[in-house]
């Protein structure tokens, strides 16, 4: 095929769209599976990835102890902890400084990052100033500190009280927007769904939003969440178990879930004294409970109301997750081979529901001419700004070719289909619509490495357009 250049050059900016979404990747109960995977079964970026890590240095045979898998998973049944990855500040040894390169695989991938850190609340503040600078470089992303902090199950919540836990809260909160103020806090609230099948009475003892428990945190935080499962057999990976059996599992009633969300809603809005966002941070119908199939239709229907209700105040849904070695994964991780997988059928009806326009990895153009050279500007996936290509498709051309700097890397989408370009590569394949006769790309430029190059946004530039080939 002939050479061509681009028939027009136009600015573009990442917008956000009515509600975002995001998903996590590694916990308790999957392997962490790096961005490029990702991006290759989507199609598109997440607008925010969730990572699970935990600090808990006091533990014996820190930080090894708690992250081996035995059996289906690491839980507080098998190892002490909570089981996520350990947050390693030192750059050597065992998992040394591993939540780190995680984040830079999701900025390098056109996605946030939003760190789940479960730790102690006597943390010395100069851990916490220290966790705090680490993430300084990467710019703006979220840090979601011992969520859930109402329940029971965590090791923070076995060791102190929900008043404490609270304190902490605002002490790392305070830190956090001294030394890292482009991190926001997360504070999360878990749903009473596990107590909905339980007989009256039988209810789990919970903190509560007052001045003498948790109130404080839910009022200091920049983010409020909400997790909450439509199901969850909480008792995996218990072989003997039962869904007849109210111990082992917990379901709720597509209508109760929405009216649990509405619930925390009006509690944070009336705590508040203010209209409230909420993000959801953790939601799933749980395949061991329902069946694979029965979750994959739950996909749509869960997707398909929140857009019908487009509720203002609901700004992100975070499914959880995307490899599990249970019933939640997107892709079935194998427990003998952590490699090794099997796509669920969720995952196709997932793929298809991030792509309703409530949700989608949105583009708008900018009233501007091109820049000369061409330049880009990474802020996160709903603010930045990038540059659309447009070319002339020769006829019956299934897929186009495009040669870019091989020093870049580049976040090049077309047709709702995104890919990443990175550092080392120099051509990207792109589909062709049949009956089209231009071809639009839209390319963006997020840090190879993950870390900003100046205040508040990583720039660069191309010289020329990328060459049609």
């Amino acid at each position: 095929m002939k050479k061509q250049s681009a028939l027009s050059i136009a600015p573009i900016r990442l917008a956000s769209p009515r509600c975002t979404v995001g998903i996590s990747d590694g916990s308790e109960r999957g392997s962490y599976v790096p961005q490029a995977h990702l991006l290759n079964q989507m199609g598109r970026p997440h607008h925010t990835i969730n990572l699970m890590f935990q600090y808990y240095p006091d533990m014996e045979n820190w930080p090894t102890q708690g992250v081996n898998y035995l059996g289906f998973y690491r839980n507080t049944q098998l190892n002490k902890g909570d089981g996520y990855f350990p947050l390693v500040l030192e750059e050597n040894g065992p998992w040394g400084q591993q939540y780190l390169r995680q984040i830079e695989d999701v900025r390098a991938h056109g996605q946030e990052p939003q760190l789940t850190l479960t730790l102690h609340a006597d943390t010395p503040d100069s851990v916490l100033k220290q966790i705090a600078l680490s993430l300084v470089p990467y710019g703006r992303m979220r840090i979601r500190i011992n969520h859930e902090c109402n329940g029971v199950w965590f090791y923070f919540n076995q060791r102190w009280s929900y008043k404490e836990v609270s304190d902490f809260f605002i002490r790392f909160h305070n830190i956090l927007h001294e030394y890292a103020p482009e991190v926001s806090t997360c504070a999360c609230w878990n749903g009473p769904g596990e107590d909905y099948n339980k007989p009256d009475g039988a209810q789990c003892m919970r903190g509560q939003l007052t001045d003498d428990s948790l109130g404080p945190m839910f009022r200091a935080a920049d983010i409020v969440s909400f997790d909450q499962y439509a199901s969850l057999h909480w008792g995996w990976p218990n072989p003997a178990f039962d869904p007849k059996k109210p111990t082992e599992y917990f379901g709720l009633p597509f209508e109760i879930w929405w009216k649990l969300l509405d619930d925390c809603h009006n509690k944070m809005c009336d705590l508040r004294g203010e209209e409230v966002n909420i993000e959801v941070h953790e939601i799933n119908e749980d395949a061991n409970v329902i069946g694979a199939q029965a979750q994959a239709e739950w996909v749509t229907r869960f997707y398909n109301e929140a857009a019908r209700l487009n509720l203002p105040w609901l700004t992100n849904i975070t499914y959880y997750m995307f490899r599990d070695r249970g019933g939640l994964g997107l892709e079935k991780e194998d427990v003998n081979k952590p490699d090794v997988y099997s796509e669920q059928p969720a995952l196709a009806t997932y793929r298809e529901a991030i792509r309703h326009a409530n949700f989608e990895f949105r583009t708008e153009p900018l009233p501007a001419p091109a820049p000369s050279p061409l330049s880009f500007k990474w802020v996160t996936p709903v603010q930045a700004e990038g540059i659309q290509f447009s070319y002339a498709i020769p006829q019956g051309t299934p897929n186009a070719t495009l040669a870019f700097p091989a020093d870049r890397n580049l976040l090049v989408g077309c047709d709702r289909q995104w890919t990443i370009k990175p550092v080392g590569q120099t051509y990207v394949k792109l589909p062709c619509q049949p009956g089209e006769e231009t071809l639009a790309v839209k390319v963006f430029a997020p840090p190879a490495d993950g870390k900003n190059n100046t205040a508040g946004a990583f720039v660069t530039q191309l010289a020329e357009p990328p060459e049609f080939v």
